[in-house]
């Protein structure tokens, strides 16, 4: 059998889904590759930063409010919302969802999809 986490390496990488972890202070401490791009940035430059760090505070507020719901109720939820990049309207449906960390505590995970509807 394969190595597995070096199969989810390459499946994260692969993706164009928007998969990310948040810690309790909502600083990624994982982003892939597709949120890299969207974000202008790569995976390495995310790690620590907030959502404020790459997009407007109105843009960066909804994300931020249902980071705390997730965490303060350990429910999953469904966001849809949208983004602004160097002027370019970006939708997403972002599934959000509760994770614990590798040190045991709470965090925010969340797979998030473009909207070609829109």
């Amino acid at each position: 059998m394969a190595d597995v986490s070096a199969l989810m390496r390459s499946v994260l990488a692969g993706t164009d889904a928007h998969v990310y972890v948040k810690d309790s202070n909502f600083h990624f401490v994982y982003g892939n590759a597709a949120v890299a791009r969207t974000l202008q940035t790569t995976p390495e430059q995310m790690i620590g930063k907030a959502d404020v760090d790459f997009v407007d505070e109105q843009s960066a507020f909804p994300f931020r409010e249902a980071d705390q719901r997730v965490l303060a109720t350990g429910k999953p939820e469904v966001l849809l919302t949208e983004i602004f990049v160097n002027g370019e309207r970006l939708a997403f449906e972002d599934r959000k969802f509760p994770v614990q960390l590798p040190d045991g505590s709470e965090g925010v995970g969340g797979i998030a999809f473009l909207r070609r509807d829109q």
